[in-house]
């Protein structure tokens, strides 16, 4: 069901004030420990305000998944349209990705207690926006086998295992700015991939 349908008087622009209300007090508590209360009060509404819009804690965090997923992967879309080659297209996705997992981290003050705090709830979402996330990266590279800039036999196999291994890496980059630049670690990633995905001269 859409937004639209689910809460049909957020276009007010509460709806959007209290979703970003409500992420900053799920990064603050834990979204075990966060009650509607908490939400209620720093959004500064009235409790009758507040389940107009929503029913419960749990809808209030399935909405903020699901805006926060949509913002990074537009954000992802608008990168790579304004590259041209493969490794561009390539670069700006996970750049855009890796500040906006960083963003996340840094606004909401993730902490890893937090986040398996938030596993069970957040699993479904986060699952559907690594699936949109891998679709984006597929059709990169489908683009750049089609241009041969790049030879991949299972593009589908190959998003899927980039996807994988940038959620493991920029998530520890950004909880831990002791570890390597968002900048070197993406152009060294990048090395790894483009190397293996140039196509191969036949011999003669």
């Amino acid at each position: 069901m859409s937004d639209e349908a689910r809460y049909p008087e957020h276009d007010d622009g509460k709806w959007n004030e209290i979703l970003m209300v409500a992420a900053f007090v799920f990064g603050q508590y834990g979204l075990r420990k966060t009650t509607m209360e908490d939400i209620r009060r720093e959004a500064h509404v009235a409790r009758s305000t507040l389940y107009r819009y929503f029913s419960n804690k749990d809808e209030i965090f399935r909405a903020v998944v699901e805006r926060e997923a949509e913002d990074m992967l537009e954000a992802v879309r608008l990168s790579v349209a304004e590259q041209e080659t493969t490794r561009g297209k390539l670069r700006a996705a996970i750049m855009t990705y890796a500040d906006m997992i960083r963003h996340k981290v840094n606004v909401h003050r993730i902490t890893q207690r937090a986040l398996m705090d938030f596993t069970p709830a957040w699993t479904e979402h986060v699952q559907k926006m690594m699936r949109q996330l891998q679709d984006e990266f597929q059709k990169i590279l489908a683009e750049g086998v089609a241009g041969g800039e790049i030879a991949v036999e299972a593009p589908d196999l190959a998003a899927l295992t980039l996807v994988y291994a940038l959620k493991g890496v920029f998530m520890n980059v950004a909880m831990d700015m002791r570890l390597a630049s968002r900048d070197e670690i993406v152009d060294c990633l990048l090395d790894l991939m483009m190397d293996g995905m140039r196509p191969r001269r036949e011999s003669v």
